[in-house]
């Protein structure tokens, strides 16, 4: 398994309240996954490279603004799919026994019940 997919996602494509609230529960997520990559689905690890191609192409394409908006909405899609499979396995490893290291990334998923 690549632990790169796991290392994060790339540079911020755009910061507004629809984007930015997912995009950070995805990188908690992701990062309690990095320290056990093993929990990582195999359904997880595909959604994030949809995620990543689309977080590529969305920062390549300075299109018109149609163009942007419909990457933008893409990129919304793939993040929330890749919440809801790594977000789902990274819940899984905090209720089963988080490491040490992992238990301040769990706790502040704990605060957002629609992992669940």
């Amino acid at each position: 398994m690549s632990l790169w997919l796991l290392a994060g996602l790339g540079h911020q494509v755009w910061a507004d309240e629809q984007t930015e609230p997912l995009r950070l529960r995805l990188e908690l997520a992701l990062a309690v996954l990095r320290d056990e990559p093993q929990a990582a689905s195999a359904s997880c690890i595909d959604v994030m490279k949809q995620v990543q191609t689309t977080e590529r192409r969305a920062r390549a394409d300075r299109g018109d603004a149609v163009k942007r908006q419909a990457d933008r909405d893409e990129l919304m899609s793939a993040y929330e799919n890749a919440w809801e499979l790594c977000g789902t396995d990274a819940a899984r490893v905090c209720r089963d026994a988080p490491l040490a290291g992992q238990q301040k990334n769990c706790r502040a998923l704990e605060r957002h019940p629609e992992l669940d």
